[in-house]
C-alpha cells in the first residue's frame, strides 16, 4: 500500500521562508532609506553653495566698482576706497552709482545698506538682508591692503565668509562651506 502523502509546507519551511524574506525586504528598506538620506545632504549642500555663491559674487560686483571718496563723505578717512568696520564684519564704500553702502554681518545674516545719496549720514536705519533664513553666516572678515594714496598699491579685498545650512535635520549634520575670495578695482587708482 501507499501511504497518502499530502503535499504542502510544513510549519518550519514556512518559518524558513519567511525569515529570509524579511531579512532580504529589511536590507532593501535599508538600501532605500540610507539613499534617500543621502540625498537630502547633498541638496542640502548645493543649496548652500548655490546662495553662497550668489551672495559672494553679488558682494564682488559692487565691491570691485567701489570708488575713491574725495569727498570724505562716507568713508571717515580721505581718499580711500574702503572703510572697515564692526571688527572687520562689515565693509563702507561708494559705490559705481556714487551711492554710499555698507555690507555687514549681524545675527548670522548679511545685510546690506545703500544711502539715497553719497553721504553717511543718509544710510537707512534698517539693512535688506542679502541671505536667506535657510543659511547662517557663522562669520565673515574683510582684510584690506593697498588702499591709500601714498603707498602706490591697488587696493585689494580679502573676504573670508564661513557659512551654515539650516534646516529639518540634525544640526550635527548641517552642511557648512568655507569660502574666501580676493577682489581689486576695475579702475586703477595708483
Amino acid at each position: 500500500m501507499k501511504s497518502a502523502r499530502k503535499s504542502g509546507f510544513t510549519l518550519i519551511e514556512m518559518l524558513v521562508a519567511l525569515t529570509i524574506f524579511s531579512v532580504v525586504i529589511g536590507a532593501g528598506l535599508n538600501l532605500l532609506i540610507a539613499g534617500i538620506a543621502t540625498q537630502k545632504g547633498a541638496l542640502a549642500q548645493q543649496k548652500l553653495v548655490d546662495e553662497t555663491s550668489f551672495v559672494l559674487e553679488y558682494m564682488s560686483r559692487a565691491l570691485r566698482q567701489a570708488q575713491v571718496d574725495t569727498l570724505n563723505d562716507c568713508i571717515g578717512a580721505p581718499a580711500r576706497n574702503y572703510e572697515l568696520f564692526g571688527g572687520n564684519t562689515g565693509v563702507r564704500f561708494i559705490d559705481g552709482s556714487q551711492l554710499c553702502r555698507e555690507i555687514f554681518l549681524q545675527n548670522g545674516q548679511l545685510l546690506e545698506k545703500i544711502s539715497t545719496d553719497h553721504t553717511f549720514g543718509n544710510l537707512p536705519v534698517n539693512g535688506e538682508a542679502l541671505t536667506s533664513n535657510d543659511l547662517s553666516v557663522e562669520s565673515i572678515s574683510f582684510s584690506l591692503t593697498g588702499d591709500g594714496g601714498a603707498d602706490n598699491l591697488q587696493p585689494r579685498l580679502v573676504i573670508s565668509l564661513y557659512v551654515k545650512g539650516l534646516g529639518p535635520q540634525d544640526p550635527s549634520d548641517q552642511p557648512t562651506l568655507r569660502l574666501q575670495t580676493t577682489l581689486s578695482q576695475r579702475r586703477l587708482d595708483l
